[in-house]
């Protein structure tokens, strides 16, 4: 038993360390590629439409790769492995795609109760990628006025529902 909490405590230990080198090393650098094509198309100023296309084009594919690195980090750190954690950045995420768009975004049963329930490892990417994807697709396809992100606990199990008032498949 103690050897094998030695090897989860040491586990953990490695994928903090992994989750901070790779946050360290391809955010800084997707955010400076990002920076220096921004720079480039100031500086050319309307000239040279077809090189600013291309510029945009860099731009958006390391905005996107920083995005998808940032939420790869995020699953592998061993502290967001809580279903609190998990539903706070489901919220944010959802929060950030409903706005700026006509669709009203409810979350429901975020609170302290979630925190110790723990997720295995892998658990909390799977389920940020499966709602992210369910998000967006409510988004693309349901023409939803309100989407309702509710999460709950009865006798020690963690119920996440997404519903949205749209068409329907």
């Amino acid at each position: 038993m103690e050897l094998e909490r030695v090897k989860l405590a040491e586990n953990e230990r490695v994928r903090k360390l992994a989750a901070e080198d790779l946050h360290d090393e391809f955010g800084n650098k997707l955010t400076r590629i990002s920076l220096l094509t921004e720079l480039i198309k100031a500086r050319l100023n309307g000239h040279g439409s077809e090189v600013e296309d291309l510029l945009t084009k860099i731009s958006d594919n390391s905005n996107q790769l920083y995005q998808g690195t940032k939420d790869f980090i995020w699953s592998i750190n061993p502290e967001n492995d809580s279903v609190y954690e998990v539903a706070v950045r489901l919220k944010d995420f959802g929060d950030d795609i409903f706005d700026k768009t006509d669709v009203r975004f409810n979350v429901s049963g975020i609170s302290e109760s979630l925190k110790p329930l723990m997720l295995s490892m892998g658990h909390s990417r799977h389920l940020m990628l499966l709602f992210k994807e369910a998000m967006s697709n409510v988004l693309k396809h349901a023409g939803a006025s309100e989407v309702t992100l509710r999460f709950s606990v009865r006798m020690g199990e963690v119920a996440i529902s997404l519903a949205d008032n749209g068409k329907g498949i």
